[in-house]
């Protein structure tokens, strides 16, 4: 029987209701997020043309949630899944998960209407020196940047920053390639 890497969905679920923390601020309430097929087959390690029964993979996922005492629900079709999050986890997040304030101070300085790149990179380097960043040709965004260690943090954050304000998207390594 394969193994699954249910650990690396739990945990990418908990980086998306942080963020939302971090940005939105916290509500007692159920968090729902969503996934494409082919980012949630990822992130639980199946190959794109792997022939699985994905509801199967889903209920094996709720279970393996259920037993870490975390209450993750899903529904949805074929193409796209909602993964909703307990109160009760979302309050777990809220009083556990501790960064190292990295996406709060980038949230912060994204609120400036004055905000430039180079305050953004200077969030960034006051996490590490060696920083990634790409001018995007082509696409909605105009930079992506990212820490050369992913042990840092893992993802890839895509900025539109313009004369109005700055904003981000944050994407997986998986999702980030598949949008080039």
């Amino acid at each position: 029987m394969k193994e699954y890497r249910f650990s690396q969905m739990l945990k990418n679920i908990k980086d998306a209701v942080h963020e939302s923390q971090v940005k939105l601020g916290y509500a007692d309430e159920v968090v729902r997020i969503y996934y494409m097929e082919p980012s949630m087959k990822h992130l639980f390690g199946i190959g794109p043309d792997e022939n699985v029964e994905i509801h199967k993979v889903l209920r094996e996922f709720e279970l393996f949630c259920k037993e870490q005492e975390e209450v993750v629900q899903v529904s949805g079709d074929e193409k796209r899944f909602c993964f909703a999050v307990s109160r009760e986890l979302v309050k777990k997040v809220h009083e556990t998960y501790h960064d190292n304030g990295f996406l709060e101070k980038l949230v912060n300085v994204l609120q400036s209407m004055s905000c430039t790149l180079d305050d953004i990179l200077t969030v960034f380097y006051s996490q590490s020196d060696k920083v990634i960043c790409e001018k995007c040709s082509g696409m909605e965004f105009d930079y992506v940047i990212y820490f050369e260690n992913s042990n840092i943090d893992e993802y890839k954050y895509c900025f539109t920053i313009n004369e109005m304000h700055a904003y981000y998207h944050r994407f997986t390594d998986f999702d980030y390639q598949s949008i080039l």
